[in-house]
């Protein structure tokens, strides 16, 4: 009977220090362009002692800002309150005359911690409307995640320097560290979606460029831009590869799909996946000089916080095939690439023992 009460008593132990371990969410946005700085919002559970932030490889510091608890919604007098401040913030941006600071004690409440209520202090438009569509535009589907409930700010200091490609993001707690989330350094210049961006008000936007967008339930977001007779561009949505699994949803990822329209709502190109990369990549011949429109969503129009992504719009090589693909160590070998926008079909690769080739087709990541 002894040994089986230890047996049980350190069979169990594993599990609850598990249990006790920060859990990551979402990172938005899901990653950066080198040499600048920015605000990263990571979604989870039990992040409340979140102290500092690790990313793997060199040219980027994290630092935590501060740390969010969960907010289900806000009361009646708090949204009253949040419209007297939204309203003045929006009159002295504009040079009108500013009201009271704050109405009347007895309409007002106290507003609580959230990131976007944070920006108050100092909002710029893009950041009022996205408090105006947060928490004061009605939504047809209210819904509570515990699992992505608490928000840690960090801010990113990425190195001009700073190697592009993927890391992996960790937070670290008094219990131990999170599991790691992808974050991508980029060189294109990026924007993050401003709500509402339907499809009768797309959001405009200039190529090369990288969107950064979150799908909340039923979204569909629309992004306008202007493309050039002949470009060959490359169309690429990172979804999956940003947050593998979803525990708590059926099923348990997002489905991205993105669907390319012409000005007149033509669809000209549909995708959901490649090849066996649950992300959907277009390559696309631009048939005329004019302006194109880009749609995302969920396959099944489902959506919260963690359904984020990142949608690259470029004139990017994208290798499809090489042949042959492989060759003994310390042999020449000069394969054919097939692809799109490749700048050459065929490249030297080095099988000297210990080299990477990877070092020498760089331009293909």
């Amino acid at each position: 009977m002894t040994w089986g009460l230890l047996f049980l008593l350190f069979s169990t132990r594993p599990q609850a220090q598990i249990e006790r371990l920060p859990q990551l969410g979402y990172l938005f946005p899901g990653g950066g362009q080198r040499g600048t700085t920015l605000e990263i919002l990571v979604g989870g559970s039990r992040l409340m002692r979140s102290s500092a932030a690790l990313i793997s490889g060199k040219g980027v510091e994290a630092e935590v800002i501060e740390v969010f608890p969960a907010l289900r919604s806000l009361s009646q007098e708090q949204r009253k309150t949040l419209r007297w401040l939204v309203n003045n913030a929006y009159r002295k941006l504009a040079g009108w005359p500013v009201k009271e600071t704050l109405p009347p004690e007895e309409n007002s409440e106290t507003l609580p911690r959230a990131p976007l209520l944070r920006k108050l202090e100092n909002p710029t438009k893009e950041d009022l409307q996205r408090i105006v569509y947060e928490y004061l535009t009605p939504k047809k589907i209210q819904q509570f995640t515990p699992a992505i409930a608490e928000t840690v700010l960090l801010k990113l200091t990425i190195s001009p320097d700073a190697e592009p490609g993927w890391r992996q993001l960790r937070l670290v707690t008094p219990t131990g560290l999170s599991q790691p989330l992808p974050f991508q350094i980029g060189t294109w210049p990026e924007v993050l979606e401003l709500e509402p961006n339907e499809k009768n008000s797309p959001l405009p936007v200039k190529l090369p460029v990288v969107i950064n967008g979150q799908i909340e339930p039923g979204d569909v977001d629309t992004f306008r831009f202007q493309a050039t007779k002949g470009q060959k561009l490359l169309i690429t949505v990172w979804a999956r590869r940003l947050v593998p699994f979803l525990a708590d949803a059926v099923p348990g990822w997002f489905e991205a799909l993105a669907t390319l329209y012409d000005r007149k709502g033509k669809v000209l190109a549909s995708a959901d996946c490649y090849e066996y990369d649950p992300d959907p990549v277009i390559t696309w011949m631009v048939p005329e000089t004019d302006e194109y429109i880009l749609e995302i969503r969920d396959s099944l129009y489902r959506g919260r916080k963690d359904f984020v992504y990142r949608v690259s719009i470029s004139e990017s090589p994208l290798v499809k095939s090489i042949f042959p693909a492989g060759a003994r160590e310390g042999n020449s070998l000069v394969p054919t690439l097939y692809g799109w926008n490749l700048p050459v079909d065929k490249i030297a690769l080095d099988t000297t023992p210990g080299y990477s080739a990877y070092r020498e087709t760089a331009w293909l990541a």
